[in-house]
């Protein structure tokens, strides 16, 4: 198992995608999901990606069940927000067995499909525990019929002037975080830390946190750099990121610039 996609949430797609590139990333197109009425922008940094996500037809959004209607709802009073995040799998089915019984609400996994701009048509299968992948205290899953070198050659990695490697953690806010726990424990592939706060899959690290009285599901992304200097070196202007330090090796990029999206970079050595 390991990360797919954390999914950005945003009014005005070509905007956000013009916004992003000014912070250097490269933002190429996706397309549009097959009757749900959204389309999105991919920011990819290998196998795992961020995605853009908006509404091109509110009627079908909404017709297209909570997954469309939330996200409408997400949308109705801010620019940008963090919606949700996707793991990988090749054993969705398994996954979809354990998670379902202890999720209310929870279907089996389906069909879905996105029509790129050069006509391709690229399909998987989802499952979303609860029906919907946003503002939830777990991910989604997808599982691909595709091998990886199959999917990065279709969907190559971007040339960044910001030089991110890939995503190094997401916070996830949990209100019952023993239940959040049992979830993450019951998923193959994930390593828990004594604590049962962080999984890790790979070079991803998922970190629970208390919700108090805010919203569920994805908080902050933080994203891998070797050191802040060399990764906007490519940029003609760095200070465009408004960078400030937010300790131990930790950059947070402006609020202004990522539309109120927490979004952090990260010093590692990934």
């Amino acid at each position: 198992m390991r990360l797919d996609h954390i999914a950005i949430a945003v009014r005005d797609l070509d905007r956000a995608a013009e916004q992003y590139g000014r912070m250097g990333f490269d933002v190429r197109p996706g397309g549009k999901h097959t009757g749900l009425g959204s389309h999105n922008a991919l920011i990819r940094f290998g196998l795992d990606f961020l995605e853009l996500v908006a509404i091109h037809d509110r009627e079908e959004a909404a017709s297209s069940g909570a997954m469309g209607q939330v996200l409408l709802e997400l949308l109705e009073g801010s620019e940008s927000a963090l919606a949700g995040y996707c793991l990988a799998t090749t054993e969705l089915d398994k996954v979809a067995a354990e998670l379902g019984p202890i999720i209310p609400g929870s279907g089996e996994p389906f069909r879905m499909e996105r029509k790129r701009p050069d006509g391709r048509l690229l399909e998987w299968h989802l499952f979303i525990p609860a029906n919907t992948g946003w503002l939830r205290p777990w991910p989604f899953f997808i599982e691909r019929p595709m091998s990886d070198d199959e999917l990065l050659t279709i969907e190559q990695p971007g040339n960044h002037r910001l030089g991110v490697s890939g995503v190094s953690r997401l916070s996830v806010a949990a209100r019952d975080m023993a239940k959040a726990g049992d979830i993450y424990r019951r998923l193959p592939g994930l390593t828990a830390d004594n604590d049962g706060r962080r999984f890790t899959a790979g070079a991803f690290e998922i970190e629970l946190t208390d919700a108090g009285g805010g919203n569920e599901g994805a908080r902050q992304i933080r994203l891998a750099v070797a050191d802040v200097k060399s990764a906007t070196s490519g940029l003609e202007d760095p200070g465009v990121l408004g960078l400030s330090e937010a300790g131990d090796g930790l950059w947070q990029i402006s609020p202004e610039m990522t539309w109120g999206v927490p979004i952090f970079l990260e010093e590692t050595r990934r």
